[in-house]
């Protein structure tokens, strides 16, 4: 389990944690419905290609689960400066197949793949022999600060945040795979807090088929700790990176919300 997160200091009654972690279970399965296909060989229109059948879940209307789906594909609030969606890159067929600005240095910050030196740069196609990794362009850096309360202005309010190694450029993820949660903690000038949180089901299945502990729970198991984790970043918990990351205080905190919910209890 890997997340992307924006973090934030905040304190909750106990029930609006638990109403918010239920709220964000109900659409991670919505989701499932409206995942996205590809045709065998040759790209091809998503409308010729059969939706798989879903491992969770209920869809009272699939029709409208798809709509929203496309409806979240195409809009620019979705993303991180409320003016770039899904689709912005990923309009090719669900491909992203541009080539500017598509390399991320990899853990030693080191562009040297594909004639690329430095961000901003055209990659043409190669083999990766080092820790370089190609992927779709983010946003220029930047830090959200709140919604915009101007409802004719749709923008999140950001400052800039233009470090290395990508300075004023848009930003390259530097994942190899899925991420199968991300969540962004979005205070509000009046205080309150409103959370985003993003989960990939099919992350979700590759870990419990793979090495993952889900391995003994299932998929639905692994969906309830992806909500669960995404919630508690957005209220403010964090771990740090590698083995410990299973010892923190977080991932216990998580794992008693897990069994909770699996067990119905309150």
């Amino acid at each position: 389990m890997e997340t992307g997160h924006t973090r934030s200091r905040c304190r909750s009654h106990p029930l609006a944690r638990a109403g918010l972690v239920l709220s964000v279970l109900a659409l991670g399965l919505l989701f499932m419905d409206a995942r996205v296909v590809r045709a065998d060989g040759d790209l091809a229109p998503l409308s010729s290609v059969g939706v798989p059948k879903r491992t969770g879940g209920t869809i009272i209307n699939n029709a409208a689960a798809i709509k929203l789906g496309k409806a979240l594909f195409w809009d620019e609030q979705t993303g991180g400066d409320g003016r770039i969606a899904c689709a912005t890159c990923h309009f090719h067929n669900g491909a992203d197949n541009r080539t500017l600005n598509t390399l991320h240095p990899g853990p030693d910050g080191i562009f040297a793949s594909g004639g690329v030196t430095a961000a901003g740069q055209n990659f043409f196609p190669a083999n990766i022999v080092n820790d370089d990794r190609v992927g779709s362009q983010g946003i220029v850096g930047s830090i959200f600060q709140f919604i915009d309360p101007n409802p004719n202005n749709a923008a999140d309010l950001c400052t800039p945040d233009q470090t290395a190694p990508f300075f004023h450029n848009r930003r390259v993820t530097g994942r190899r795979g899925l991420t199968d949660v991300i969540a962004f903690a979005l205070p509000q000038p009046d205080g309150s807090l409103v959370g985003d949180v993003y989960i990939c089901p099919e992350a979700a299945e590759r870990w419990v088929n793979g090495r993952g502990r889900g391995k003994r729970e299932g998929a639905e198991a692994e969906l309830v700790r992806l909500a669960v984790h995404g919630t508690l970043h957005v209220l403010g918990y964090d771990h740090p990176d590698g083995p410990g990351r299973t010892r923190s205080a977080m991932w216990r905190r998580q794992e008693r919300y897990v069994s909770r919910l699996r067990n119905g209890a309150p």
